[in-house]
């Protein structure tokens, strides 16, 4: 019997299975399709990420998985500086900023986390993470 390729889990296991044999890019691949596929689908463990990053220090992707497992911590601080190389990384993309700016409502850092969001809604006005984090922020 064969996964579907874009099953959540099958997407997560071959993220293992390519880390496990030095395919960084296309583990970060399903890694990002998993969590596309299902936005409550949650990083892999910080062990994994940080071997992934020893072999690739300057992936955005990792980098915003790795500052994902910090805030789950309750590490903001952490969390916001893997959330700024992730962004510096991947300049298109809205949801490591999205990310950042919830590290930021956190801390209590409104202004910031307003502007944080507002930019990731204003570079994919279809993110429903961003404009949800926007609208918890004021709730």
């Amino acid at each position: 019997m064969l996964l579907d390729p874009n099953y959540l889990f099958a997407r997560f296991e071959r993220f293992k299975a390519r880390l496990g044999v030095g395919d960084v890019e296309g583990a970060v691949t399903d890694l990002v399709a998993a969590r596309r596929h299902d936005p409550k689908f949650d990083w892999p463990g910080l062990a994994s990420l940080e071997r992934a990053l020893r072999a690739a220090p300057r992936n955005g992707w990792l980098r915003a998985w790795r500052g994902r497992f910090y805030f789950a911590e309750g590490r903001y601080k952490e969390a916001i500086a893997e959330f700024d190389a992730a962004t510096r990384a991947l300049p298109s993309e809205a949801e490591p900023a999205v990310w950042r700016g919830e590290a930021l409502a956190r801390l209590g850092r409104t202004g910031p986390a307003r502007r944080a969001l507002e930019a990731a809604a204003k570079m994919s006005p279809r993110s429903w993470s961003a404009h949800k984090a926007l609208a918890d922020l004021f709730a």
